[in-house]
Formats: structure tokens, sequence, C-alpha cells
């Protein structure tokens, strides 16, 4: 079989355009450790609901089959088709509906393409709405591997009995096996040929959106799934969501929510273990809004000059000034705080070069010299600076990473990474928990 080409992704970044400064993966961890099974990337909770009504179908054919692709299993047959669907009936009138891939597929639809592999996603386990919610999907036992789990079986009936298909799980005879039967002839003609075989303008999509539309979920369907969000195994997302929601009471949500202020908030809300948590996150922002502006404002400076500079037009600048009388301390306040979370020794690994107080000349070489050993440690064969020095003194920006403006934050509490409460924010806002929308 002939290789099949992606067409280009750009959820996923090349040439080490991210993570400049390596500061990634332990605010990463610190979120997973904070809130388990939820993912930055997550906006809207019904898509749990829609993970497990395609699992209710696709649970129903053999164990691993495969579409003719050779690559594509049922449920990701399942997954365009409700794509397709959703982009068809909302995406091109502005409806925000949160779904990954959207963009993509709405390209198909303009070229009156279906989707397949290929038209899709490059990483669709990882980047489709599948692949985004399924842990969280586990961790609330929505699905076990390929199968429905027993809080998966309870959503599925709830949602049958309120969009009127009964039928499509509960085996009662009723419109809901209609409804199902569609989607599973779709789904085996999707495998035979490797793509959606029903056309953009299939009157049924039209039905589909409307039973699932990523916002409008049922009352009690809204009622169970705030229920498992909120009780997870250790309580940490019970503690958390209970915060966010006094929070919304006391403090204007509406345009969303600056972490830094709720993390102070919350801290004072949670036990103990889960504070501390809390604490090494608000000292680890800190020190990565410190740094990241010193970087920021290199960058920033070496644009405003054809992308090059001497060591004199960098060591005079603000942020640069205040990280080379900060950074050590805040460094020491890292270790501290991440000891008591156990994320210290690779913290101390990673950045024990910044343990030290030096000048502000100084400090240019030393993020410097990080930058480029963070590029030189990225997979799989290393990545080019963002800026490098070309001889004694003298350093140069590329011009991807060429700025037109200045990306310096002000506001030194502000932090550089998501920690989650954006995503519950949204999770609470669709099942109507936040102020104002409780009855």
């Amino acid at each position: 079989m002939l290789p099949q080409l992606s067409a280009f992704d750009p959820e996923i970044k090349s040439d080490g355009s991210i993570d400049p400064l390596g500061l990634v993966p332990i605010a990463d961890r610190l979120s997973v450790r904070l809130v388990p099974g939820v993912r930055e990337r997550m906006s809207h909770p019904r898509y749990l609901t829609l993970i497990s009504a395609g699992v209710a179908v696709c649970q129903e054919f053999g164990k691993d089959i495969l579409a003719s692709d050779g690559i594509s299993s049922p449920l990701q047959v399942y997954e365009w088709h409700v794509v397709q669907a959703l982009v068809k009936e909302f995406k091109e009138n502005g409806g925000a509906i949160g779904l990954p891939g959207s963009d993509k597929a709405a390209v198909a639809m303009r070229q009156n393409l279906p989707l397949n592999a290929p038209r899709y996603l490059r990483v669709p386990s990882v980047f489709g709405f599948y692949g985004v919610y399924k842990t969280l999907g586990r961790d609330m036992d929505l699905i076990q591997g390929e199968r429905l789990g027993e809080a998966g079986d309870r959503l599925v009936r709830i949602w049958e009995k309120e969009q009127g298909l009964p039928g499509y799980y509960s085996g009662i005879t009723g419109a809901g096996q209609a409804f199902k039967s569609r989607i599973k002839n779709a789904i085996e003609d999707g495998l035979k040929n490797a793509r959606v075989e029903r056309k953009w303008n299939w009157n049924f999509f039209v039905e589909m959106a409307a039973k699932m539309h990523p916002v409008k979920a049922g009352k009690q369907e809204a009622k169970i799934l705030f229920d498992l969000l909120r009780n997870d195994k250790e309580q940490k997302r019970t503690e958390i969501i209970d915060a966010l929601i006094s929070y919304s009471d006391k403090y204007d949500t509406r345009e969303g929510i600056a972490e830094s202020h709720f993390h102070n908030y919350l801290v004072k809300k949670v036990r103990p273990e889960l504070g501390e948590i809390v604490k090494a996150i608000i000292v680890y922002e800190q020190f990565s809004r410190t740094l990241t502006n010193a970087l920021e404002s290199i960058l920033y400076k070496l644009s405003t000059q054809s992308n090059k500079g001497n060591h004199n037009d960098l060591y005079k600048l603000a942020p640069v000034k205040y990280a080379a009388e900060s950074i050590s301390g805040q460094y020491a306040e890292c270790i501290e705080a991440l000891a008591r979370v156990k994320e210290d020794s690779a913290f101390q690994i990673a950045y024990s070069r910044f343990n030290s107080k030096v000048s502000t000349r100084k400090l240019v070489d030393v993020i410097h010299d990080h930058h480029l050993a963070v590029q030189k440690k990225k997979p799989p064969y290393g990545k080019l600076p963002w800026f490098e020095c070309i001889q004694k003194n003298i350093f140069i920006v590329r011009p991807a990473y060429s700025r037109k403006k200045s990306k310096v934050i002000n506001d030194l509490n502000a932090y550089v990474y998501f920690y989650r409460s954006g995503s519950l924010l949204s999770f609470m806002k669709d099942l109507r928990k936040l102020n104002g929308q409780r009855n």
C-alpha cells in the first residue's frame, strides 16, 4: 500500500518553535497532579458524552478491526462522521463548539471532500476529540479500553432518554435503534473505504448535530457529568471545582479567569496536601515569568535592530536587570516549594545555572547558554536556537522568532503556562454551575 500524506497540521510545531527555556515539562506535571484527567485542550464536557455514545456503537465491532487504510479504528471513523456533522451545522456559522480538527474539516467541506486519515489531524489519537478527552473519560469510568464502563453505561442511557432516542443503547424498541443503525452503517462503509462515504449534504448529519451539540447537554446528562467530574478518586477535582464555583460567586468570571488570582484564592480553600501543589505552581510561575520576560525583552530588542545587536544592547534591558536581581532568590524558593511535592530534582537539574546571583551582563550569557542547551536536547536531533551569538558580543535573532511587538508581561504575577482552571471554568459554564446560572 502506498503511503498517504496528511495535510499540513498547524497543531504540531516544528523547528523548536515552542518552549525555548524548557519550562513546560515541570508545569505540565504540576498541572496533571493538581487536576487529574483534565487537559488544557478540553473545553466542553459534552464531548465525553459523544465519546461514550460512540463507544456504545463501536464496541459491537470485532476486536482489532481497522479500516482498509490499515490505521483507522471504528472509533476514528465514528469521529470523522461526528466532526463532519458538527462542522456542517455549526463551524461555518460561527458556532463556538471547541471542536479539535474543525479548521481542517471546514477546508474539506469547502472542497466537498470527505474526511479520511490524510485530510484529518496528523495524530488524531492525541489531538482529535476522542484523543483529547479519553484520559478524562477513563478516569471517570466512562470508558474502559474501547468498551463502556459502568458510568458510561449510565451516561448513555440518560443521553438517549433525554434526546428522545430510546433503544440506541438500552435495547428497547424505539427511535434510537434507527438512529444508531444509520451511524453503524455509515461506520461500516467508512471502514471499507477508509473515508466518510456520506456526502456533506447528507440530511442525517443535521439530526446527528442536533443530538450531539457540544454545549447543549440535557438536564440529567449535565448532572451526571458534573457528579462524575467532581468526584475523582483522590477528591482533588472535588475541592478545586467547589472552590471555582465559590470563586465565581465572589468574582466576575464571565470573561475568563486569571489563574494566578484564582490560585491565591484556591490555596486557602483546599487541604494542605493539595495546597502544596498550588504553592509550588505559584513560585514556579514567578520564576518562569521572570525568565520568560528576560528572554522576550532580548528577542524584541534584537528585532528592533534588524535582528542583530551587541551585548551592550541587551544587558541594560529592564527585564534582564530584574532577572539578575531576582532569579537566584526565586530559584531557591522553587527548590523549597518543589521539594515538598517531589519535583525539586528535575528543577535543579534543568536550572542549576540560575542558582547564583550574577551581573546583568553575565545573565545575558547564562540565558543564552541555557536556551542553546534546551534546544540541543529537543528530539529527535536537536533544534535551531531562537537567538545566538555569532561572534564575540554580537547576537542575532532568527527571522522566525523576530518580534513585531514586545511580549513582555508587566504583571509579574501573570502565569506563563496554564493549569486547567480555564478548562474547568468552561466545563462549569456548560453545566450551568457558575454564579448567575444556578436555579
